[in-house]
């Protein structure tokens, strides 16, 4: 855990993630040995920045230029998805200071996603290694991001991992980049707390439909059209809605615009703004109901912002 957290001080993400070198084409992967045309190499910019963004799946290969620049290789698939990392070549010095580290979830300004509501403690997250082995287990993910941070300054050293995409049947936790769309949460009848977290900025939101809490008078199989309940949590609901923002991307540590709760089929006129670095909707539940909320997303622009009833203004980075 210590050498982790060293990394973690030097690495400097100063906003979400932006992709220095986006993946536009790739393969996936046919074999467990292919040859190195079959690769994505890992490479720094002009500028030294050591930071990517993916969406593809496929083998990735590092190797070492001299420098004790620490990477990150930042894995994003669809909501439905979660990821399968498996180290293929391992050859990264201990003694020389290097180390791979596999983190499960997103990292920005040194928070994680999604914090406390991830079924595992963070010490459970992440793998670290180091060495010239390759008898390593895969290591799937809970949700649909991971972060591969790796520190190899030994000249000509390296490694290569395979990114696979494996479906999730009832996703929780999530991550989306997508510049505007229609999402729905759902809790699946669980007692469980899930966050969909939104890395674009600013953001705006319209709750579209809503079927969160007991509002059914008392019977959690019956559903009455209620509308939008505004200030759920003051009111002692232990089921709803959060929409929140903040530096980083840890729902704990975020600010709220608003919380909702209720049954509602006709979308809210009222938007939400999020000027944020990074905006979360989550949605709280207890068990008792089987929650689900759908909202429409899209980035804020110099056209259609406002400073509405419920807009929410942090410090941009």
């Amino acid at each position: 855990m210590k050498s982790f957290l060293l990394i973690l001080v030097f690495i400097v993400v100063p906003s979400a993630p932006t992709p220095v070198q986006q993946d536009t084409q790739g393969k996936r992967r046919q074999e467990q040995n292919v040859d190195s045309a079959h690769y994505f190499d890992i490479v720094p910019e002009d500028s030294g920045v050591c930071i990517r963004v993916t969406s593809e799946e496929g083998l990735y290969r590092f190797v070492s230029d001299g420098s004790a620049s620490i990477c990150g290789l930042y894995i994003i698939a669809d909501p439905e998805h979660v990821l399968e990392i498996e180290v293929e070549t391992l050859d990264i010095s201990c003694s020389g200071g290097g180390l791979l580290a596999i983190i499960d979830g997103w990292e920005l300004n040194g928070q994680f996603f999604p914090g406390e509501d991830h079924p595992k403690p963070l010490s459970d997250r992440f793998v670290e290694i180091c060495g010239h082995s390759t008898s390593w287990k895969p290591f799937r993910t809970e949700l649909n991001v991971a972060l591969i941070q790796f520190l190899v300054p030994t000249l000509g050293e390296g490694f290569s991992v395979s990114v696979r995409f494996l479906q999730n049947f009832q996703p929780c936790n999530a991550v989306i980049q997508w510049p505007k769309g229609i999402y729905t949460l759902r809790n699946n009848g669980r007692a469980i707390n899930c966050s969909v977290a939104f890395i674009t900025k600013p953001e705006r939101f319209r709750l579209l439909a809503a079927e969160v809490g007991g509002t059914g008078m008392g019977r959690p199989s019956v559903n009455l059209e209620t509308g939008v309940i505004y200030k759920c949590k003051e009111r002692g609901f232990t089921d709803y809605v959060e929409v929140k923002g903040g530096g980083g991307i840890d729902p704990d540590n975020m600010l709220e615009a608003v919380n909702v709760c209720g049954t509602f089929s006709v979308p809210s006129k009222t938007p939400i703004d999020v000027l944020c670095n990074s905006s979360v909707i989550r949605l709280v539940s207890s068990g008792r109901y089987k929650n689900s909320v759908t909202v429409s997303f899209e980035m804020l622009t110099e056209e259609n912002l406002t400073t509405g009833k419920f807009s929410l203004v942090c410090e941009i980075v």
